[in-house]
């Protein structure tokens, strides 16, 4: 029969070095920072796309108030590719205001499991994270170059129908 030596009430108890406490509170003050600065970076995005789908969403309206009542003609084909543009745009807006809304969720829980150490959590948000920013920035599908390009297309329609009337 073995016998254990009975653990002793002056155990090594972790020390509080102050030092260590200070860089752990400037540490958390900075990932404060950088969590309020992402927050008001995401959110001037995201009402920049929100003015983007307004504009988008007027077009649309716009055209279709002003040609309800015409009859298609050839001229016409113009106007239903700058719809359809149009109709990319708003598409295209809207997953990208869905894109950043996840991003800064995704975002905020990261810093939280960082200040507060639970790397699980900060490491599955960080995968997140990472998945929604390489597609981000892709400029394929902005909503803006197809609204842009709706515009022209709506103004050729237009000269053309001046034109030809």
């Amino acid at each position: 029969m073995t016998f254990h030596k009975p653990k002793s009430n002056t155990a090594s108890k972790p020390m509080h070095d102050p030092v260590i406490k200070e860089k752990r509170e400037d540490a958390k003050k900075a990932l404060e920072k950088i969590d309020d600065s992402l927050t008001k970076a995401l959110n001037f995005q995201i009402n920049y796309y929100y003015y983007v789908l307004s504009i988008t969403a007027a077009c649309i309206g716009f055209t279709i108030s002003i040609t309800v009542h015409q009859k298609l003609q050839r001229a016409d084909y113009i106007m239903i590719a700058s719809l359809t543009l149009w109709i990319f745009s708003f598409y295209f807006g809207l997953a990208k205001v869905n894109k950043l809304n996840k991003l800064m969720f995704n975002f905020s829980n990261y810093l939280l499991g960082l200040r507060n150490n639970y790397e699980e959590m900060s490491g599955r948000y960080k995968q997140e994270v990472d998945k929604l920013m390489l597609g981000i920035d892709s400029h394929k599908r902005s909503p803006v170059i197809y609204l842009i390009f709706g515009l022209f297309l709506f103004l050729i329609w237009y000269v053309t129908k001046i034109v030809t009337n």
